[in-house]
Order: C-alpha cells, then structure tokens, then sequence
C-alpha cells in the first residue's frame, strides 16, 4: 500500500542519484530513476532557493584515480593519492589530503586535468561494447554480454559509492566504464574503444 499525503503538509523531499542534465541562472534540471524498469523523470529546481539542499555525489567525469591530476572550481590543483585503500585528492598543503567527497562538495565541481590514461587501458573493447549495450547503445556499437557480464554492470550501475570502490579491485575496466558511460561525453570515449577490434 503506498503512501498517501495530505494538501498542505510540509514535507522533507530527498532523491538520490539525481544526473544534472541542464544548469542555467540559478535553475537546475535534473533526471533521476524510478521503479525497476530504469524508467527516468526530470524535474526543474531553483537550487538557490533557501529550502534547497544539494549534495554533490560523483563528478560528471567520474571518480579521480590515483596518479591524476584535478582541479576544483577556484582552480587549485590536486593530486589524486590511494591511501588507506581510499581515493583522495591532496594539494601539497601541509594538512595532508581530503576526501573527493568533501572538495567535490565544497570547492566543486573538480574535473579532470591530467587523466591516468591507463584508466583507458583497462577498459577492453569488449568491455567498452557491453557497457554501451547495457546503457542502451546496441545499435550504436554496443554488444550484448553474457548473463554474468550484464549483472555485473547493472550491479556496478546501482551500487553506492564504496561497493563501487570494492568492486573497482576486482573489475576495474567495468567499473571505469560505467562511469564513463554516466559522464558527459563518455558514451563517445566508449565507443571509441568498442571500434579498436572492429
């Protein structure tokens, strides 16, 4: 039974996983998913509205790798460092480094300067083709993999921030390539190296 509500309550909304699809004076448009069927809706918000709270959750580029290099929105530079079996982001400051969380949440966007190109070595064309079909590029150089290859996708698609990071041991390549897949332009990147073997 689902819930129901009452005109004129006041209410908390969150949705999580939201994509920015659009941002232009003060008016951010946004997709988010809903049911099982990866059906999308897009809303509009004024986020600078008082009563909006945003959280920033995954750079559009994806997540930073060690050895790369970012830059955050007032320009300061980070080194991308492993430690603890974390991802971090240090800016030679005494203080050490800090969580990619906490500068995407408060001095982002970050976006890539230097990318680890061996990021683009992990991802086979074979990879590249799955993802791009499981994101719905079939006809696009997408190719359908085995039923063990579209779950861990559609795992890797739904999973929280830290089952990434632990499923990102064992399958690097997917990983990087959904990411690229849920960044601008990175269905381009992919299609690039699904057309190596072709």
């Amino acid at each position: 039974m689902s819930q129901r509500y009452e005109p004129g309550e006041i209410i908390d909304i969150t949705i999580t996983g939201a994509r920015v699809l659009t941002h232009t004076d003060g008016s951010l448009v946004y997709e988010y998913e809903y049911g099982e069927a990866g059906a999308t809706d897009r809303e509009e918000v004024r986020h600078e509205a008082s009563a909006v709270t945003i959280t920033r959750r995954v750079p559009a580029a994806g997540m930073p790798r060690p050895n790369e290099v970012w830059v955050d929105d007032l320009g300061i530079r980070y080194l991308v460092v492993e430690s603890e079996g974390q991802i971090r982001l240090h800016d030679g400051a005494p203080s050490g480094s800090r969580s990619v969380e906490h500068i995407h949440g408060v001095y982002g966007p970050i976006t890539p300067l230097i990318r680890d190109e061996l990021a683009r070595e992990d991802i086979t064309p074979d990879i590249a083709r799955q993802v791009l079909w499981w994101f719905g590029q079939g006809s696009e150089g997408g190719a359908e993999g085995s039923t063990f290859e579209n779950g861990l996708i559609g795992t890797i698609a739904h999973a929280p921030k830290e089952e990434r990071r632990r499923l990102a041991r064992e399958y690097p390549g997917y990983v990087q390539a959904v990411y690229w897949a849920e960044a601008d332009g990175g269905i381009d990147d992919l299609r690039q190296i699904a057309e190596r073997d072709v």
